[in-house]
């Protein structure tokens, strides 16, 4: 046998012989057979929310809560393809109006060139109520029971069911921006108000 026909067949063997040493390998981390049964493997399973304050809450075992008790304006239908955006708590879906630099409204047209701010206004669906709370609660003459609460006074209640009084409101355009203003508060977490702050400083609106 020749010395290139040697080197074919030695070639040829140790291919063979690493390729019956890997058919025995496998880097799966679950048992054998696993991957044919209707199981769905993680890494990490944590069963209890660490926020259910929307704005502190960056988490998406967090949703699992908070998308069933806080509605946004708007959603997607994802039955619809592509996705559809549908009004939520907003009343409809409204086209933006536009303005240049200078603060002039532009034409639904307008080339994008020319515009520097996009203005949506949101009109949200009357009706709306919030939860029963002890915060909404109101005496006879329409004040707040629990608002100037003092030290001593809240007693051995522990939960918002423990309140003797509570009370409801309607949702109103005005929660929506208190709700923006308060990721700027220092007493929670809020991951997302440095990209709010770096907008609002570099790029401030002419309208304002």
């Amino acid at each position: 046998m020749s010395g290139s026909k040697r080197m074919s067949a030695f070639l040829l063997a140790a291919v063979w012989g690493a390729a019956g040493l890997l058919a025995g390998c496998d880097n799966s981390p679950w048992s054998q057979g696993a991957a044919s049964q209707n199981t769905v493997y993680t890494s990490m399973v944590e069963n209890t929310p660490r926020h259910l304050d929307p704005t502190a809450s960056y988490w998406s075992n967090d949703t699992l809560v908070t998308y069933q008790v806080y509605e946004p304006p708007y959603g997607y239908h994802y039955l619809k393809r592509p996705f559809e955006l549908v009004p939520k708590t907003a009343e409809k879906v409204v086209a933006p109006a536009y303005f240049d630099k200078n603060g002039q409204r532009l034409p639904d047209d307008a080339p994008g060139d020319q515009v520097a701010e996009s203005v949506y206004d949101v009109p949200i669906k009357p009706g709306i109520r919030y939860q029963p709370h002890p915060a909404f609660a109101q005496d006879g003459q329409g004040a707040h029971r629990y608002h100037a609460m003092k030290p001593g006074e809240l007693g051995a209640r522990r939960t918002p069911v423990d309140f003797e009084h509570s009370g409801t409101r309607e949702l109103v355009a005005d929660d929506f921006v208190y709700a923006l203003k308060r990721h700027a508060t220092t007493r929670i977490t809020t991951p997302i108000f440095g990209v709010f702050s770096c907008l609002l400083y570099t790029s401030p609106s002419p309208r304002d």
